[in-house]
């Protein structure tokens, strides 16, 4: 059984190449494979032989070996970063609410009213002192 390639999706770097402009059942007929196995080499799930690469890229009249080849890859890869670099500012930031709340709730320790108390004069806790 053949693995997909795992360092090198080739498979996304040609369905890329073949873009628009032919069909999966156009491309496989035109270089002799099915069009279910030139699907499973396009979503990574089964790895060409080097005559099947050269087949499709002589058809594409395409270059996989160059940089732009794999500019899609790496927009994914920069738009994960991106994203990881999103999650973590939301993290910080809801650390420091957290934060802000654990205080917060320990200054409610204070609050005269905190055990069904009433108090008729102005409260001196922290949270009544930041309200508006």
């Amino acid at each position: 059984m053949k693995t997909a390639l795992k360092s090198h999706p080739i498979g996304s770097i040609l369905k890329d190449a073949r873009g628009k402009k032919r069909s999966l059942e156009e491309a496989s007929a035109a270089i002799g494979i099915s069009k279910s196995h030139l699907w499973e080499i396009e979503q990574n799930r089964s790895s060409p032989s080097f005559a099947i690469v050269a087949k499709l890229c002589a058809l594409y009249d395409a270059d996989i070996t160059s940089p732009a080849a794999h500019a899609t890859e790496a927009t994914v890869f920069d738009k994960l970063k991106a994203r990881a670099k999103a999650i973590a500012d939301r993290r910080s930031q809801l650390d420091a609410d957290l934060a802000a709340l654990i205080e917060d709730t320990a200054a409610l320790d204070d609050h005269p009213e905190q055990d069904g108390e009433q108090y008729d004069g102005p409260c001196a806790c922290a949270i009544c002192r930041s309200a508006p």
